[in-house]
């Protein structure tokens, strides 16, 4: 915990960039891209970095010590990133995700991943059954650019509703997409917010989380997340660039402040690629909106209550976990290994 309240982290990955797995040159370019952006972000300023994330999946004692002993993060989800069009399993895989997931079940959440372009819709549908029977997926991961002629929409009844549908037969409350920040060369355009609201407005029993703000859209992500009460922003890289440019990052969670409200914005910190968790967990847990700000824009202040929102509750509410169920079996646990 950080000052008594809960830390979930909604977004890390084990990201796999092997040679043998990567499929084409664009899945290159992405990998030497995430290592460039590493270099920037130590040259700006940026706090530590670790390029062996880059290179192979994190061993999981590593990212254990990284989540739960470096830092007081408590609990957190393993996302799947399902790109298929560069990675033979997808840039975070399903299977490594659960593996890490499961290498300390307590604290660590599965999130599943499919793709109904590379699986096929009936193939996607059976394997989101699958996550969740055989591996306890709690929440699904979407990436629909897969690249330049391969993308599919949010919206689309025949693509996307079969899946909006088989999370809530398997009970699923919360789905995420990545939206904006394409990974590559994709069209940016195909990652577009906008394909959010119908799929919200049809779907209004599933929470939509959609990451990194949409960028380069974000003021189009929080005007639509303003409008369907259903869909959640979840902040990964957020904090990664606020280290190199704090005042446009303040910016924009302050627009978020304003329009959508802590209730719907989740702590996420794209671990592994940056490690030192803790950074980003003191910046949270002392960050206030400078006065200037509030005055000329009208954003509110950051309060404990919005701290302690962000932090986890809200992620937690979109996905459907009891944090609270979850922090005092914790707590007991940590008791009886002290007795």
């Amino acid at each position: 915990m950080k000052n008594g309240m809960i830390v979930f982290d909604a977004v890390v990955h084990a990201h796999d960039f092997r040679e043998h797995v990567l499929l084409n040159d664009d899945a290159r370019y992405l990998r030497e891209g995430f290592k460039a952006s590493l270099t920037w972000s130590v040259q700006r300023g940026g706090h530590d970095v670790s390029y062996e994330a880059v290179d192979a999946p994190p061993e999981h004692e590593w990212a254990n010590k990284v989540l739960f002993t470096d830092s007081d993060t408590d609990f957190a989800m393993v996302q799947t990133v399902p790109v298929f069009a560069l990675f033979k399993e997808g840039l975070a895989p399903a299977r490594g995700s659960y593996e890490l997931a499961q290498s300390n079940p307590d604290r660590l959440f599965f999130c599943g991943g499919v793709d109904p372009l590379y699986q096929g819709v009936k193939g996607a549908l059976e394997e989101m059954e699958r996550q969740v029977v055989e591996w306890g997926a709690t929440s699904f991961k979407f990436y629909q650019a897969q690249n330049m002629r391969n993308a599919w929409r949010a919206d689309d009844e025949k693509i996307a509703y079969p899946l909006y549908e088989k999370a809530i037969e398997l009970g699923i409350k919360g789905i995420q997409f990545h939206k904006g920040l394409p990974l590559g060369l994709q069209k940016v355009e195909d990652l577009r917010p906008n394909d959010l609201q119908q799929a919200a407005y049809d779907f209004p029993q599933l929470n939509f989380g959609a990451h990194h703000l949409g960028e380069p859209y974000v003021d189009e992500m929080i005007n639509i997340a303003s409008r369907f009460p259903n869909i959640f922003l979840v902040l990964p890289l957020w904090f990664n660039h606020y280290f190199v440019q704090p005042w446009e990052m303040l910016h924009r969670l302050g627009k978020a402040l304003l329009h959508v409200g802590a209730d719907r914005i989740c702590y996420g910190t794209d671990a592994f690629i940056w490690p030192n968790l803790q950074a980003y967990i003191d910046v949270l847990a002392t960050l206030e909106m400078p006065d200037e700000l509030q005055e000329r824009y009208g954003y509110p202040p950051i309060t404990d209550d919005v701290r302690r929102k962000i932090f986890g509750e809200s992620f937690a509410n979109a996905v459907g976990i009891d944090l609270a169920a979850k922090a005092k079996a914790k707590a007991l646990e940590i008791r009886k290994q002290v007795v």
